[in-house]
């Protein structure tokens, strides 16, 4: 199989394929993961990456609300209501966002309305008026000291019979009375209250003490067995007629269905007192007491369910940076495992149906190409998972970056386009390095993922700079183009000078072969040139000591004879030998001198 066709199969679906597929599953998810760091600084940003007016505290801020060092445990508690307030808005618009919802869920101080008596949320349609009754009220209060009669009647045995099936939840709760007390006690010790901090820590050691008394009864029946939590939400709703003002009241997740418990069994008690006030002709005890049982039954209607867990609140009030950070990796984990099950759907089907054919037209057998649809389909959900994850961690960042450019730029295909191509050249890369392609083709892959995708980028940079909105197609179109011109020449260049190298190797050998034959003909001519200028050295010498001779006796003969010598040893024969033969050539007039 060659390489190409390997390259194919191995990469049924690439990078920059699946970051095309799954651009509207990152922007979503992006732009819904920006909503929590939006809480975290303290800004809002629209679908179009515009930044909006925002009134409201952050995050980041709440976090560094100053505490009484007496009542640090109750101060945080809080302050935790008002991170559980922006949470709860980031995440019911995250929701929004991912379901194709356009009304929005804001903090009434976030719109201006500082200190609102009746809602703490509201929801906001897309021209900015606000639906009718969609406030709410969030109250974060927790629960009250559980009590279980069962078991605090029984503290001072030395054994405690628990019936079946209960161990695990008596567990739990004295665990939870013990702290209980344990915070109690330090609270005191803070205060100097030095009786109270004494009682409160012998109460903790009898709860810690109990739960190494506690056993299984199998003969009791569970019936009898109850923990009874208290909320401070009915408490206060049942004393609290202020209260009536709210629509609805949100709790934290996980509180609802303890609270409306809570509320129904004090509401039959609480009918209850008023039957026997009322048999022993206590109206006005009956009635007040149907009046509370009234409000319970109220509240039930009343009551609704955050998306924010207490703890969560509190959490994000002590943490809020890494709370934040938490929250977005998770939702980037979320995006990359839809983002991967999609792919290795598309990309186990092509590979599927490629290697069915491979496998009846004999290129493949069984094993091979089983295993080729099991790496293709694993490669791509790879891919797949870090583009969904990686882009719409990016997306989230940019989109509430506070920079215009980089908010627009986010609402583009950018974000899953920088991944993808980091991807790509990772896989470039690594297949370099092993070996496995040359420098020339890595540059030219490199080029084809890689310069594009950076190129497009600035260039989108640049034209949603100078015309947000069509400038930011236009930008990354040229920046596309321009990189590919550039790029073409430079892999041409590349690719001559590796044609020039094999040139190079093939004309060196020839090269050689004549510079060793030039070398053998140099010493031949060096050889007869020396023999040649020896005897022409002894020639020229001797004729022109006879020159010499000739002139200084006046002979003429001898200088005749010895100029004569000299130029046939030159191959050049004189017109006149003797005086006779130029008095001859005088005397004729039709004779011509030759030079």
């Amino acid at each position: 199989m060659d390489k190409e066709k390997e390259s194919k199969e191995k990469k049924i679906i690439n990078p920059t394929t699946i970051a095309a597929t799954e651009l509207d599953l990152v922007q979503k998810h992006g732009e819904g993961a920006s909503q929590i760091i939006q809480a975290y600084k303290g800004i809002r940003v629209d679908g179009q990456g515009t930044t909006e007016d925002f009134h409201g505290r952050s995050l980041k801020g709440i976090s560094k609300y100053k505490t009484n060092p007496q009542y640090k445990n109750q101060n945080i508690q809080q302050q935790a209501g008002f991170s559980a307030e922006l949470i709860d808005e980031a995440r019911k618009n995250q929701q929004a966002i991912l379901s194709g919802d356009k009304i929005r869920t804001r903090t009434t101080d976030g719109l201006g309305q500082t200190n609102d008596p009746q809602n703490d949320l509201v929801k906001i349609r897309p021209d900015g008026s606000t639906v009718s009754k969609s406030g709410t009220q969030l109250k974060f209060y927790g629960h009250e000291a559980p009590r279980c009669d069962w078991i605090d009647k029984n503290l001072n045995k030395a054994t405690i019979a628990i019936p079946k099936g209960k161990l695990a939840e008596a567990r739990t709760y004295l665990d939870e009375k013990t702290k209980i007390a344990q915070d109690k006690a330090k609270s005191y010790q803070a205060k100097g209250a030095v009786e109270k901090e004494i009682k409160f820590k012998r109460q903790a050691e009898k709860y810690q003490a109990a739960k190494r008394k506690i056993y299984e009864d199998r003969s009791l029946q569970p019936d009898n067995f109850n923990i009874n939590r208290r909320y401070k939400v009915v408490s206060k709703y049942i004393s609290d007629k202020s209260w009536d003002r709210y629509n609805t009241i949100t709790v934290p997740k996980g509180d609802l269905e303890g609270i409306i418990s809570d509320a129904e069994n004090r509401a039959k008690q609480f009918r209850d007192i008023a039957r026997r006030c009322e048999a022993r002709g206590d109206h006005n005890l009956a009635a007040q007491n149907l009046k509370k049982a009234e409000r319970c039954e109220d509240l039930i209607s009343k009551v609704k369910e955050s998306d924010v867990k207490l703890s969560e609140a509190v959490f994000a009030r002590q943490h809020a940076e890494l709370f934040t950070t938490r929250e977005v990796l998770m939702d980037g984990h979320q995006a990359g495992v839809i983002a991967a099950k999609n792919a290795m759907v598309m990309g186990g089907t092509i590979s599927l149906a490629m290697n069915v054919y491979a496998l009846a037209s004999g290129e493949k057998d069984l094993a091979e190409a089983t295993k080729d649809v099991a790496t293709a389909t694993v490669s791509a959900g790879a891919s797949a998972y870090l583009i969904g994850n990686g882009g719409t961690v990016l997306q989230s960042v940019m989109h509430s970056s506070g920079v215009n450019a980089l908010q627009k730029l986010s609402m583009t295909g950018l974000p899953s386009a920088i991944v993808a191509g980091g991807i790509e050249m990772h896989h470039i890369l690594k297949a370099y390095f092993r070996g496995e392609i040359t420098e020339t083709e890595a540059v030219q892959q490199l080029g084809e993922k890689g310069v594009g995708t950076l190129a497009a980028t600035y260039g989108a940079a640049v034209g949603t700079l100078l015309l947000p909105g069509i400038g930011t197609a236009v930008g990354s179109m040229v920046g596309y183009m321009v990189s590919s011109m550039i790029y073409g020449s430079c892999l041409s260049i590349l690719q001559e000078a590796d044609l020039a190298y094999e040139n190079y190797l093939a004309t060196k050998k020839m090269c050689e072969a004549a510079r060793e034959q030039m070398r053998q003909q140099r010493i031949a001519f060096e050889t007869v040139s020396s023999q040649i200028l020896n005897h022409h050295k002894k020639v020229f010498d001797s004729s022109v000591l006879a020159l010499m001779d000739a002139f200084e006796d006046s002979d003429t003969t001898n200088y005749t004879n010895a100029l004569s010598a000299l130029a046939h040893e030159f191959g050049r024969e004189l017109q006149f030998k003797d005086e006779s033969e130029f008095d001859q050539f005088m005397s004729d007039s039709s004779s011509t001198l030759v030079f």
